[in-house]
């Protein structure tokens, strides 16, 4: 009886997966229209909403403007891990401007994987998301690493969101909102 409901209720988890993959890569993208708000407006909140929200290093927090109404910032967002391993996650957002509208995209993810006192390990997405068709424990941690990646992208574009939608007001004082 119990065989009979667990194999009824796998195609249910199978699909409780969210994370969004495109090509076989963790990617998110879409767009958001805020209506009356000129291009010039929406690119400084987008601006100040990646200066509050993307958590980088100093040195990687570059915001590049090489494109007209193109914000591109490169990001990380550390996951739980045991404390013998520290994982981060390594990404890079994309967010595009019109006037009343934005894109956004978040791609070219990646984790590093490191060992306290020792090697270092980079884990493409396409190996997660291809560890998910595998069995056993790496389906089971693969899936775990990318409920907790997607829990942590959808967060990070509700902040984005709220921010332009809020005028992109940094406020003074120690940000808890970072990812």
């Amino acid at each position: 009886m119990k065989l009979i409901l667990l194999l009824l209720l796998i195609p249910f988890f199978s699909s409780a997966q969210t994370v969004h993959i495109e090509k076989g890569k963790i990617e998110y993208q879409g767009t958001a229209k805020l209506k009356g708000i000129s291009q010039e407006t929406l690119y400084e909140r987008a601006k100040n909403a990646l200066l509050k929200h993307v958590n980088a290093d100093k040195d990687e927090n570059n915001i590049d403007t090489n494109e007209k109404g193109t914000l591109k910032s490169n990001g990380k967002i550390r996951l739980s891990s045991p404390y013998s391993i520290i994982r981060t996650v390594h990404y890079t957002i994309t967010i595009n401007i019109d006037d009343g509208e934005y894109k956004y995209k978040i791609d070219s993810v990646f984790i590093k994987q490191k060992e306290r006192g020792g090697k270092t390990k980079v884990i493409p997405s396409e190996d997660l998301v291809k560890d998910m068709e595998t069995s056993g424990n790496v389906a089971i941690d693969a899936e775990k690493q990318l409920n907790e990646i997607d829990m942590k992208f959808q967060k990070l574009i509700f902040l984005i969101n709220s921010t332009l939608k809020n005028h992109g007001k940094l406020k003074s004082g120690k940000n808890k909102n970072k990812v």
